[in-house]
């Protein structure tokens, strides 16, 4: 009686897998259907641009009839459809393509080709703009500690080299800015001291004496 159970609850499972795998494929090949009309290309073919950047899209549509199809984008919780309500510049010569000039944070989104009468949508491609600054953040920050580094070294091998070639090099360093040192300087070399100056009160007599004898 058990195995039976048992037996029963495989074939159940395997029914449900069964048809949840059919289903599965089914979708995928409604989907893939209902992409087979269109698709949408980006020119750069990338999905992330720089502010102040172009870029085009295009939807291809097979046999070239692009009539019935529009551009629309998916941006926070609102669609916006038609080149020029996406910010956007048709093509005189190509009106399945739509130029986007001088790009910003607005041109972000989702964006996809539809034909409302058909029912049919293409591809989705996520563009999303950013700003060139946030790249060069990371490079302008090391460059500035990288200089700083040579500067700092620049400066603890040249002060020690003038330090040791330019005598009077050494002598701006310990100058006071009120010329204090040049005064010492000139008082060491013609030292006044007291029994100088009383040696000098005494010779002054006898040199008048001197005179008068002379007289």
């Amino acid at each position: 009686m058990r195995l039976l159970s048992a037996a029963g609850y495989l074939v159940l499972l395997s029914s449900l897998f069964t048809h949840g795998a059919l289903e599965s494929m089914n979708q995928y090949e409604s989907i893939k259907d209902s992409h087979s009309d269109a698709s949408l290309e980006v020119r750069p073919d990338n999905r992330q641009h720089l502010m102040g950047g172009n870029f085009t899209l295009r939807c291809s549509v097979n046999g070239g009839n692009s009539t019935g199809w529009i551009m629309r984008r998916h941006q926070g919780a609102k669609n916006i459809s038609g080149c020029l309500q996406l910010n956007g510049k048709e093509s005189i010569d190509r009106p399945e393509e739509c130029h986007f000039i001088d790009i910003d944070s607005k041109n972000s989104g989702l964006y996809w080709c539809e034909n409302t009468a058909e029912n049919k949508t293409s591809n989705t491609v996520n563009i999303t703009v950013v700003s060139d600054s946030e790249d060069e953040k990371p490079y302008t920050g090391s460059l500035v500690w990288l200089s700083g580094l040579c500067i700092v070294l620049v400066l603890l091998v040249l002060l020690p080299v003038l330090w040791l070639l330019i005598p009077g090099f050494r002598e701006k360093l310990h100058v006071c800015p009120n010329g204090e040192f040049r005064r010492e300087r000139v008082q060491q070399e013609m030292p006044k001291t007291k029994q100088d100056v009383t040696e000098i009160q005494w010779d002054l007599p006898w040199m008048e004496m001197d005179n008068l004898l002379d007289k």
